[in-house]
């Protein structure tokens, strides 16, 4: 299972990708966000040890790095602070981090909208 320490990440990472789109809709973002957020963490829980084991361990490294470069885990830092990490590793040059990215990107807008467009109809 995905700890809390875990999932508190993987929901800053979401919130922060979605930042500029949650400025952009309605005042229901918030529900769909938060539904986002809990959807990816029961995404995460349910995959394979052997898919879910590295995802985690990419999860630790990436708050780690926050920490070096900050001092501080990502989760507590500012929205600009965190919007500047993830723009660091979308444009890293180790493979891995970018698609970590990527991943937390697509998954994140897909069931987002998935979850707006339904609380409009």
């Amino acid at each position: 299972m995905v700890a809390n320490v875990t999932s508190q990440i993987v929901s800053a990472i979401v919130e922060t990708l979605l930042f500029p789109i949650c400025q952009e809709t309605s005042d229901d973002a918030s529900d769909a966000l938060q539904q986002t957020q809990e959807m990816i963490v029961r995404r995460l829980n349910l995959m394979p040890g052997f898919l879910r084991s590295p995802m985690v361990i990419l999860i630790l490294v990436f708050d780690g790095w926050a920490v070096l470069r900050r001092g501080r885990r990502f989760q507590k830092q500012s929205m600009e602070s965190r919007c500047q990490q993830i723009a660091q590793w979308r444009h890293a040059k180790v493979g891995p981090c970018r698609e970590f990215i990527v991943f937390y990107e697509k998954f994140s807008a897909f069931i987002y909208y998935s979850y707006h467009v339904r609380s409009k109809h």
